[in-house]
């Protein structure tokens, strides 16, 4: 019985539990549709294709700089292990294997290329609003 108690104790604190070994291999299709989502849209071509975009903004003649520092800075293996937690949550094995289809085929791939250059293009556009919306909230509040 010692043992056995041991024993349990040594898997909790190694962090393995019948139930968790259960739902990691009930979720071994999600993740690995997650996976095959994410090698058709890498997480590098995004961060890659998003620093060229940011790299307009900076002066002609110090972008490859600017382009070689941000890109030596972040850290894309971090970033990809959150996108495959973020695709496990939000998406059904139906939804990431639809994507993926979508994205796989050559108008999608087209489509994917050019979703960095119109999210690059609108992100200051929304910061503005949302920042303007805080701002005048605060002053209908403040005159209330």
């Amino acid at each position: 019985m010692q043992r056995l108690l041991i024993l349990a104790l040594l898997a909790l604190i190694a962090g393995w539990s019948p139930v968790r070994a259960a739902a990691e291999m009930e979720n071994a299709p999600l993740l690995e549709a997650a996976k095959r989502y994410s090698r058709i849209a890498p997480v590098a071509g995004i961060i890659n294709d998003a620093v060229n975009d940011l790299s307009r903004q900076v002066p002609e003649e110090q972008r490859e700089v600017f382009i070689k520092a941000m890109l030596a800075h972040i850290d894309v293996k971090r970033l990809e292990a959150l996108l495959l937690g973020s695709l496990v949550n939000h998406f059904t094995i139906k939804e990431l294997n639809t994507l993926a289809d979508f994205y796989g085929s050559p108008e999608g791939r087209k489509i994917l290329r050019k979703m960095g250059s119109l999210m690059s293009e609108l992100q200051p556009e929304i910061q503005k609003e949302i920042l303007g919306a805080i701002q005048k909230s605060k002053n209908t509040s403040q005159s209330e």
